[in-house]
């Protein structure tokens, strides 16, 4: 139950938001002039030649009537008709390329140059290129906290999930703000500043380390054969129960730890070896994975892990091995039950566990973040939990506290605010701080309330709120936030200071400076974690019985995958038509294995691999995390997999389907193909009117199954041959289904044969993928709908990057320096 204090202060936050909410998520205000502006004589000219045919009059069969349609560009159905209709006739899809005559690009020019400045001008009036604000997200909120206060708190969880706008989290139209998320601002601060703002026992770096065979538990499961020693290390096989812990070598108090662990293969057998290191408190089930490591080397020459985790006291690590043969430990070849010691196939090795932490400076680097240059003095004494004898406890102390609280509150809000902050600006939160010092609360604990004030103002939650036009404090979150992440760091701060940031020489070092930093990686997880569904890997597991190679490794290393290949394209900047077809992948021997490519060893190290002629792979369209996420866990269908083709790589927007139109489901059984339900589905003729532009690239990624795997027959439970194969020890349980047909004809008519021709159709129109690409940045990057105008100055971009052959670094250069970007 909240205090009555913090409500008042949850409507005072929100009577300062309440506009910002409704400028952030409210639509434009439809037109009211009636007036109609007359067509061009050319105009008219080439409507008739080129669109009345099929448009006009009783002929349209109910569809579209261009000769009855107003030009009142100021109501917004009409503008949008409109706007339609320039994007068809400018990217050269209508009048359809069937017809025997068809107009030129001058010709179509007419008509687009007409309409463009008019759409604009309307736009325009309705406010549509207006900067638009928004508040963080739960991501970006999560990382702007931590580096406002130095610390790593985890706050995702204890928020709301956030709306989506086509596809991201952090467009102003999916971001309201309400009571309840105050609320929850609220306990998310106050979590937050327990972690920053020191009080207690002064922090102890300690430096630990073991013999992983000397704990006392790893001690009893040895003796009961689970494990056993070679070499001073412990040995195991096994994968499952019981797991190898390291209870009694926990974290001793919360805080950030490196570890080195001492490990190699025993026996080794010529296969790469590896170990997933996970965290947590075991025994409640509260743990979170590490990473996989490979594991190299021998007794006299081990491999050296190491590895930062974030622990809270008590926490452990957990090690299991990858790529061990587990299941032959217990078989003895058939000859009875065995012990792991007398396997002689190939284990892991662990020998000494080091820890060292918690890691940081004295005093901790989120105390000057929130309090500069007051020290922390000792204001009692206390025993800690299990010493025998006491010590001191320390706060903080200030000898002038009102003077103190507003130099503070005025440091920290300029910070938190990412903008020069005047005496009007902090004096709410000053006055916070100064009612409870009168009312006798100690200077830390008044000091935390104007804290908590501030990280719960719209001033820290709202980005993109100019305050002037040309607000180079506004470019600089816009920009940090789109390849970061998070809050501007003091270049980009002193930049806009300056007055500086806009100019494009400074854009394009702060860019390429940015891109090149560690937490540009914020920007690939982030931006394709919504823009390909990645954030969805984990949402299906795939059937155990039809995809028996699934492991956790091959999810993660699907993820890896995508953001390496993405970030190839981004360091050396390649063509953004490398998301349809290249002549690489970037891979480790997991996935390698699953694509059936030679020559690559490793799990945690992902490396540019040519792909051998023939292979169906290359691009992202064939990569086994888009195959995954694009699938359930039983198989794949080529509506979802063509809705996701046309709306996140092609940029063609798919209705909804009738909600009286049933969905039609793959038949696992192998009686009847998805082809032959489709086909049958498509007799409708409202049915088929979407289905002949869906199903195409659905039919051309059917070559590859639930876990992205190339195939030439689906995988039955039911009818089909029997399959004589094992993985890790055990027959499938699959049988041979039916054969894949990948073949389709393009809306146009263009046929294609399988996913390589598919591709070299798409690439026929490659301005279609790069204008997508640029798109789904600007609407990440921006976060506002794109309007018409947004999208007239992409086309502009995509020419300009023609001579560059599209690259995915220059696009994003293009797009920063754009008015779409600085000015809407």
């Amino acid at each position: 139950m909240k205090s009555h204090g913090t409500l008042m202060l949850i409507a005072a936050l929100l009577a300062g938001t309440t506009p910002l909410v409704a400028s952030a998520a409210s639509p434009a205000t439809p037109g009211t002039s009636k007036s109609a502006t007359p067509f061009a004589p050319a105009v008219s000219e080439f409507l008739d030649l080129n669109c009345y045919d099929c448009h006009a009059g009783k002929i349209t069969k109910g569809k579209l009537d261009l000769k009855a349609l107003s030009t009142d560009l100021t109501n917004d159905k009409t503008r949008a008709v409109w706007e339609a209709v320039y994007t068809r006739v400018a990217n050269d899809e209508m009048p359809p390329k069937k017809e025997k005559v068809r107009p030129t690009a001058a010709e179509r020019r007419t008509l687009t140059d007409w309409l463009e400045p008019r759409i604009i001008a309307a736009e325009d009036a309705d406010g549509a290129h207006e900067m638009v604000a928004r508040r963080l997200n739960r991501v970006e909120y999560e990382n702007t906290v931590r580096d406002l206060l130095g610390v790593d708190t985890h706050l995702k969880d204890m928020l709301p999930e956030d709306g989506q706008r086509h596809g991201f989290d952090n467009v102003a139209g999916g971001l309201s703000i309400s009571s309840v998320l105050m609320e929850r601002y609220l306990d998310a601060a106050d979590h937050a500043l327990d972690d920053a703002i020191f009080h207690g026992f002064r922090t102890q770096v300690h430096s630990d380390q073991t013999l992983l065979k000397d704990l006392d538990k790893i001690k009893d499961q040895t003796k009961k054969g689970a494990y056993f020693e070679a070499n001073d290390a412990l040995v195991w096989h096994n994968t499952g129960y019981p797991q190898v812990t390291a209870h009694g070598f926990n974290a001793p108090e919360d805080g950030r730890y490196r570890f080195r662990i001492e490990c190699w293969p025993h026996n080794p057998d010529g296969r790469s070896l590896a170990m997933a290191v996970y965290a947590g408190e075991f025994y409640r089930g509260d743990s979170f994975f590490v990473d996989y490591f490979d594991v190299k080397g021998s007794a006299d020459e081990p491999t050296w892990l190491e590895f930062e985790v974030v622990l809270k006291a008590r926490d452990t690590i957990r090690l299991i091995p990858y790529n061990v043969k587990s299941w032959e430990v217990s078989t003895n070849g058939g000859k009875g039950k065995s012990k792991p010691a007398d396997y002689q196939g190939m284990g892991l090795a662990v020998r000494t566990i080091q820890r060292e932490g918690p890691l940081g400076d004295w005093p901790p680097a989120s105390h000057a973040k929130l309090f500069g240059d007051l020290p922390l003095e000792k204001v009692a004494e206390a025993r800690p939990r299990g010493k025998r004898e006491n010590a001191p406890i320390f706060g903080v102390v200030s000898k002038a506290p009102k003077e103190d609280a507003k130099r503070l509150l005025r440091d920290f809000a300029r910070r938190a605010f990412r903008r020069p902050v005047t005496d009007a600006d902090v004096a709410p939160f000053v006055k916070l701080v100064d009612d409870r010092l009168d009312n006798g609360y100690e200077f830390e604990a008044a000091m935390r309330v104007g804290f908590q004030a501030v990280l719960c103002s719209p001033q820290f939650l709202v980005i993109n709120k100019a305050t002037k036009p040309g607000d180079d404090h506004a470019l600089a979150s816009r920009l940090s936030y789109f390849l970061w992440s998070t809050m501007p760091d003091e270049t980009l701060t002193k930049l806009a200071d300056d007055g500086r940031l806009h100019e494009r020489s400074v854009l394009d070092q702060q860019v390429e400076r940015m891109l090149n930093d560690p937490r540009a990686a914020a920007f690939t997880e982030n931006f394709l974690g919504q823009w390909l569904d990645l954030r969805k890997i984990a949402e299906t597991s795939p059937d155990e019985k039809l995809y028996p190679e699934f492991d956790h490794m091959l999810e993660v290393s699907m993820v890896k995958e995508t953001h390496a290949f993405f970030d190839e394209l981004l360091h050396k900047d390649l063509s953004v038509l490398n998301v349809i077809d290249s002549d690489f992948a970037m891979l480790n021997e997991r996935m390698a294995e699953l694509y059936g490519i030679d020559g690559v060893r490793g799990f945690d190290r992902f490396r540019r691999v040519p792909l051998p002629k023939g292979c169906p792979r290359g691009g992202v369209v064939t990569q086994a995390s888009v195959l995954k996420v694009t699938a359930n866990g039983t198989n794949t269908s080529p509506v979802l997999r063509g809705v996701w083709m046309l709306e996140n790589i092609l940029g063609q927007a798919v209705p909804p389907p009738p909600e009286s139109v049933p969905a039609v489901e793959p038949d696992i059984r192998g009686a009847t193909t998805i082809r032959e339900q489709l086909a049958k589905h498509r007799q409708n003729e409202s049915c088929n009117e979407c289905h002949h532009v869906i199903d195409p690239p659905g039919f051309a990624l059917e070559s590859f199954d639930v876990i992205g795997a190339y195939r030439d027959h689906y995988r039955s439970v039911g009818e089909g041959e029997r399959v004589k194969s094992q993985v890790r020890g055990r027959g499938v349980q699959y049988r041979i289904g039916p054969a894949v047909d990948p073949s389709a004809v393009m809306p146009d008519g263009r046929p294609f044969a399988d996913i390589e021709q598919f591709r070299a159709r798409v690439l026929e129109d490659e301005r279609q993928v790069v204008r997508c690409v640029a798109e789904k940045l600007l609407l990440y990057g921006r976060g506002s709908e794109l309007s018409f105008a947004d999208r007239v100055e992409i086309d502009r971009i995509v020419d300009r990057l023609r001579d560059k052959h599209y690259g995915l670094r220059s696009l994003i250069h293009e797009l920063v320096a754009s008015d779409a970007f600085l000015k809407r």
